[in-house]
Protein backbone atom coordinates (compact mmCIF):
# COMPACT_ATOMS: atom_id res chain seq x y z
CA UNK A 1 0.00 0.00 0.00
CA UNK A 2 1.10 3.49 -1.04
CA UNK A 3 0.59 6.01 1.98
CA UNK A 4 0.03 9.56 1.68
CA UNK A 5 2.68 12.13 2.57
CA UNK A 6 3.69 13.86 6.30
CA UNK A 7 2.68 16.94 4.59
CA UNK A 8 3.00 18.58 7.56
CA UNK A 9 6.41 17.24 8.41
CA UNK A 10 7.63 17.71 4.94
CA UNK A 11 6.32 21.66 4.96
CA UNK A 12 8.99 22.83 7.39
CA UNK A 13 11.98 21.74 4.14
CA UNK A 14 10.04 24.13 1.76
CA UNK A 15 8.77 27.17 4.19
CA UNK A 16 5.71 29.00 2.06
CA UNK A 17 6.27 26.90 -1.11
CA UNK A 18 4.31 23.87 -2.04
CA UNK A 19 6.40 23.08 -5.30
CA UNK A 20 9.88 24.12 -6.63
CA UNK A 21 11.04 23.15 -9.95
CA UNK A 22 15.04 23.93 -10.63
CA UNK A 23 16.85 23.85 -13.88
CA UNK A 24 14.91 21.14 -15.37
CA UNK A 25 15.71 19.63 -18.46
CA UNK A 26 13.75 16.80 -20.88
CA UNK A 27 14.79 15.39 -24.13
CA UNK A 28 12.44 13.93 -26.96
CA UNK A 29 13.71 11.92 -29.93
CA UNK A 30 16.81 13.54 -29.02
CA UNK A 31 15.91 16.74 -29.19
CA UNK A 32 16.02 18.95 -26.15
CA UNK A 33 12.99 20.25 -25.47
CA UNK A 34 13.57 21.58 -21.96
CA UNK A 35 16.34 23.33 -21.25
CA UNK A 36 16.40 25.30 -17.64
CA UNK A 37 12.49 25.58 -16.27
CA UNK A 38 11.92 27.18 -13.13
CA UNK A 39 9.03 27.06 -11.10
CA UNK A 40 8.26 27.77 -7.38
CA UNK A 41 4.96 27.89 -6.24
CA UNK A 42 3.44 29.13 -3.06
CA UNK A 43 1.12 26.95 -1.03
CA UNK A 44 -2.51 27.94 -1.50
CA UNK A 45 -1.93 30.21 -4.72
CA UNK A 46 -2.61 30.23 -8.27
CA UNK A 47 0.16 30.47 -10.73
CA UNK A 48 -0.30 30.92 -14.26
CA UNK A 49 2.42 29.05 -16.29
CA UNK A 50 2.24 31.45 -19.86
CA UNK A 51 3.52 30.41 -22.85
CA UNK A 52 3.25 29.72 -27.04
CA UNK A 53 2.02 26.48 -28.15
CA UNK A 54 5.26 24.09 -28.13
CA UNK A 55 6.97 26.43 -25.50
CA UNK A 56 7.22 22.98 -23.14
CA UNK A 57 3.67 23.45 -21.11
CA UNK A 58 2.32 19.94 -20.90
CA UNK A 59 6.16 18.62 -20.66
CA UNK A 60 6.94 20.52 -17.61
CA UNK A 61 3.54 19.24 -16.37
CA UNK A 62 4.16 15.73 -17.18
CA UNK A 63 7.57 15.57 -16.01
CA UNK A 64 6.06 16.79 -12.39
CA UNK A 65 3.28 14.05 -12.32
CA UNK A 66 5.64 11.35 -13.40
CA UNK A 67 3.96 11.02 -17.21
CA UNK A 68 7.61 12.14 -18.74
CA UNK A 69 10.99 11.32 -17.80
CA UNK A 70 13.24 14.60 -17.48
CA UNK A 71 17.14 13.99 -18.08
CA UNK A 72 18.45 16.81 -15.26
CA UNK A 73 16.95 19.32 -12.49
CA UNK A 74 15.19 18.94 -9.14
CA UNK A 75 10.79 18.57 -8.52
CA UNK A 76 10.10 19.20 -4.86
CA UNK A 77 7.26 18.97 -3.67
CA UNK A 78 7.11 19.90 0.19
CA UNK A 79 10.83 19.37 0.18
CA UNK A 80 10.30 15.31 -1.44
CA UNK A 81 12.13 14.43 -4.51
CA UNK A 82 9.28 13.82 -7.48
CA UNK A 83 11.57 12.66 -10.27
CA UNK A 84 12.08 9.38 -10.64
CA UNK A 85 9.16 8.38 -8.36
CA UNK A 86 6.11 6.38 -9.91
CA UNK A 87 3.29 8.34 -11.26
CA UNK A 88 0.72 6.64 -9.28
CA UNK A 89 2.70 7.15 -6.22
CA UNK A 90 2.78 10.94 -7.42
CA UNK A 91 -0.63 11.41 -7.49
CA UNK A 92 -1.14 9.28 -4.07
CA UNK A 93 1.15 12.56 -2.32
CA UNK A 94 -1.35 15.06 -3.56
CA UNK A 95 -0.28 16.31 -7.18
CA UNK A 96 -2.58 15.72 -9.81
CA UNK A 97 -2.51 17.10 -13.65
CA UNK A 98 -5.93 17.87 -16.02
CA UNK A 99 -5.06 17.50 -19.65
CA UNK A 100 -6.50 19.74 -22.68
CA UNK A 101 -8.11 17.14 -24.45
CA UNK A 102 -9.62 16.03 -20.83
CA UNK A 103 -10.16 11.81 -19.83
CA UNK A 104 -11.82 9.71 -22.11
CA UNK A 105 -14.60 7.87 -20.33
CA UNK A 106 -16.56 6.50 -23.12
CA UNK A 107 -20.20 4.95 -22.18
CA UNK A 108 -19.71 5.51 -18.07
CA UNK A 109 -21.94 8.25 -16.75
CA UNK A 110 -20.78 11.14 -14.70
CA UNK A 111 -20.90 9.70 -11.43
CA UNK A 112 -19.05 6.74 -12.19
CA UNK A 113 -16.05 8.74 -13.86
CA UNK A 114 -15.52 10.48 -10.64
CA UNK A 115 -15.80 7.06 -8.87
CA UNK A 116 -12.50 6.17 -10.22
CA UNK A 117 -10.48 9.48 -9.23
CA UNK A 118 -12.10 8.72 -6.08
CA UNK A 119 -10.64 5.11 -5.39
CA UNK A 120 -7.39 6.46 -5.37
CA UNK A 121 -7.29 7.84 -1.93
CA UNK A 122 -9.69 4.66 -0.15
CA UNK A 123 -10.73 1.22 -0.87
CA UNK A 124 -14.25 1.54 0.45
CA UNK A 125 -17.46 2.44 -1.81
CA UNK A 126 -19.29 4.19 0.55
CA UNK A 127 -16.61 6.69 1.24
CA UNK A 128 -15.77 6.64 -2.59
CA UNK A 129 -19.36 7.47 -3.33
CA UNK A 130 -19.20 10.24 -0.70
CA UNK A 131 -16.40 11.96 -1.84
CA UNK A 132 -17.12 11.75 -5.38
CA UNK A 133 -20.82 13.55 -5.30
CA UNK A 134 -19.48 16.20 -3.16
CA UNK A 135 -16.66 16.78 -6.08
CA UNK A 136 -20.29 16.48 -8.64
CA UNK A 137 -21.63 19.52 -5.88
CA UNK A 138 -18.45 21.52 -6.25
CA UNK A 139 -18.23 21.79 -10.19
CA UNK A 140 -22.51 22.00 -10.34
CA UNK A 141 -23.04 18.87 -11.85
CA UNK A 142 -24.90 16.96 -9.11
CA UNK A 143 -27.80 17.02 -11.39
CA UNK A 144 -26.07 15.25 -14.19
CA UNK A 145 -25.17 12.85 -12.07
CA UNK A 146 -26.31 9.59 -14.06
CA UNK A 147 -25.99 11.05 -17.38
CA UNK A 148 -23.30 9.83 -19.75
CA UNK A 149 -19.76 11.44 -19.72
CA UNK A 150 -19.81 11.48 -23.41
CA UNK A 151 -23.24 13.28 -23.68
CA UNK A 152 -22.28 16.17 -21.95
CA UNK A 153 -21.17 19.56 -23.69
CA UNK A 154 -17.87 21.34 -23.54
CA UNK A 155 -18.18 23.11 -20.57
CA UNK A 156 -19.82 20.33 -18.66
CA UNK A 157 -17.07 18.01 -19.96
CA UNK A 158 -14.14 20.70 -18.50
CA UNK A 159 -16.39 20.75 -15.02
CA UNK A 160 -16.34 16.90 -15.21
CA UNK A 161 -12.49 16.67 -15.94
CA UNK A 162 -12.11 19.24 -12.31
CA UNK A 163 -14.31 16.60 -10.43
CA UNK A 164 -12.17 13.93 -11.09
CA UNK A 165 -9.27 15.75 -10.12
CA UNK A 166 -11.11 16.69 -6.99
CA UNK A 167 -12.10 13.23 -6.40
CA UNK A 168 -8.52 12.49 -5.88
CA UNK A 169 -8.35 15.32 -2.75
CA UNK A 170 -5.44 17.18 -4.33
CA UNK A 171 -3.28 19.44 -2.85
CA UNK A 172 -1.39 20.70 -6.08
CA UNK A 173 -3.69 20.66 -9.43
CA UNK A 174 -2.02 20.96 -12.67
CA UNK A 175 -4.52 22.66 -14.79
CA UNK A 176 -3.66 22.21 -18.72
CA UNK A 177 -5.15 24.58 -20.73
CA UNK A 178 -8.21 24.31 -19.20
CA UNK A 179 -10.48 26.70 -21.31
CA UNK A 180 -9.34 25.37 -24.14
CA UNK A 181 -12.76 25.09 -27.02
CA UNK A 182 -14.28 27.10 -24.63
CA UNK A 183 -16.06 30.04 -25.74
CA UNK A 184 -16.12 33.47 -23.72
CA UNK A 185 -18.78 33.00 -21.36
CA UNK A 186 -18.12 29.32 -20.90
CA UNK A 187 -14.66 30.28 -19.74
CA UNK A 188 -15.86 32.38 -17.30
CA UNK A 189 -18.40 30.12 -16.00
CA UNK A 190 -15.68 27.49 -15.67
CA UNK A 191 -13.83 30.22 -13.62
CA UNK A 192 -16.41 30.17 -11.39
CA UNK A 193 -15.74 26.46 -10.42
CA UNK A 194 -11.67 26.81 -10.50
CA UNK A 195 -12.12 29.58 -8.33
CA UNK A 196 -14.27 27.58 -6.18
CA UNK A 197 -11.36 24.87 -6.02
CA UNK A 198 -9.06 27.66 -4.78
CA UNK A 199 -11.14 29.26 -2.30
CA UNK A 200 -10.83 25.81 -0.78
CA UNK A 201 -7.17 25.99 -0.33
CA UNK A 202 -6.07 23.63 -3.19
CA UNK A 203 -2.86 25.31 -4.83
CA UNK A 204 -3.33 25.90 -8.44
CA UNK A 205 -1.08 26.08 -11.47
CA UNK A 206 -2.76 27.00 -14.96
CA UNK A 207 -1.02 26.20 -17.95
CA UNK A 208 -2.47 28.58 -20.80
CA UNK A 209 -0.74 30.26 -24.41
CA UNK A 210 -1.89 33.80 -22.23
CA UNK A 211 -3.57 35.31 -19.32
CA UNK A 212 -6.83 35.60 -21.69
CA UNK A 213 -6.98 32.00 -21.39
CA UNK A 214 -6.68 31.60 -18.06
CA UNK A 215 -10.14 30.93 -16.28
CA UNK A 216 -9.50 33.02 -13.09
CA UNK A 217 -6.74 35.99 -12.74
CA UNK A 218 -3.34 34.25 -10.94
CA UNK A 219 -1.77 35.67 -8.33
CA UNK A 220 1.98 35.03 -10.07
CA UNK A 221 2.70 34.73 -13.76
CA UNK A 222 5.66 32.89 -15.30
CA UNK A 223 6.53 33.13 -18.24
CA UNK A 224 8.24 30.22 -20.94
CA UNK A 225 9.52 29.86 -24.33
CA UNK A 226 11.31 27.22 -26.33
CA UNK A 227 11.67 25.25 -22.92
CA UNK A 228 13.04 27.92 -21.00
CA UNK A 229 11.37 30.02 -18.24
CA UNK A 230 12.78 33.68 -18.25
CA UNK A 231 13.30 35.76 -15.36
CA UNK A 232 11.40 36.05 -12.00
CA UNK A 233 7.78 35.22 -11.35
CA UNK A 234 5.86 38.22 -11.71
CA UNK A 235 2.56 39.49 -9.78
CA UNK A 236 -0.36 39.59 -11.92
CA UNK A 237 -1.82 42.55 -11.80
CA UNK A 238 -5.58 44.58 -11.51
CA UNK A 239 -5.97 45.23 -14.91
CA UNK A 240 -5.36 41.61 -16.24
Amino acid sequence: MIRALNVDKLRLDMGEYILSVQNLRARRVGRRLLDGVDLDVRRGSCTALIGPAGAGKSLVFACIVGAAKSESGRIRYFGYELRGRAQTRIARTGVIRTQPAGATFGDMTVLDSVLVGAFLRTSLPARARAKAREALALTGLSAAAQVRADALDALDRKRLDLACALATQPQLLLLDDPAAGLSGDERVALGGVVGALSDRGITLVVAARGLDACPIRPGEIVEIERGITAGSPRYATANL
